[in-house]
């Protein structure tokens, strides 16, 4: 567990709230916000001093808007990181291909309660690989699909019941098709 997850370290749960609070703040000023010009948002009209046909202070010309209006290239750390998480996606979705394929969700549906055993260990490995990087790489569903078969198979193995066995291998099946959802959506990931 990370320290901020633990509330040990006051700084960065305190940057962590800031850029939640950007982030929200950049979705819901689409109308009545402008941005600032220390990168915080105010209300548009907010300059008492601002008269019709008096520009702002601090106004952009319409070249300065544009450029403003376009999307960001991160620079720096950031463009670093950009980059390493766009090589992660590409690899986590050749994997992803190599999990679908141990995963074979008829095979778990016909093999009685004895036959499972082996499969099912499979299958919570490629549910708990799937689940630790799923949503970090931006694949939210998919990483929650996974850590409910990674649960369902960890409650079958300690009760054995037909009830947890049903429930493990519908959870596995969901993860497959979930898969297969996901890999029909991006390129280096068909099926």
């Amino acid at each position: 567990m990370h320290d901020i997850d633990r509330g040990a370290n006051p700084t960065a749960m305190r940057l962590a709230a800031l850029a939640a609070l950007r982030h929200a703040q950049g979705e819901d000023s689409s109308e009545t916000e402008a941005p600032g010009d220390r990168g915080g948002l105010v209300r548009a009209s907010s300059d008492p001093e601002r008269r019709p046909g008096k520009p702002a202070k601090g106004a952009k010309s319409a070249s300065q808007e544009a450029a403003a209006s376009a999307p960001e290239r991160p620079v720096g750390v950031y463009a670093a990181v950009e980059a390493a998480l766009k090589r992660s996606r590409v690899e986590f979705l050749a994997r992803l291909r190599e999990y679908r394929g141990k995963l074979d969700c008829e095979a778990f549906k016909a093999a009685g309660a004895d036959g499972l055993g082996r499969s099912l260990d499979e299958a919570q490995f490629v549910a708990h690989r799937i689940a630790g990087v799923g949503k970090t790489l931006g694949f939210a569903e998919l990483g929650d699909h996974a850590r409910q078969a990674e649960a369902a198979i960890s409650a079958y193995k300690l009760e054995s019941t037909a009830d947890l066995r049903h429930t493990a291998i519908l959870r596995v099946c969901k993860l497959v098709r979930q898969i297969e959802a996901t890999c029909a959506e991006h390129e280096g990931c068909q099926v």
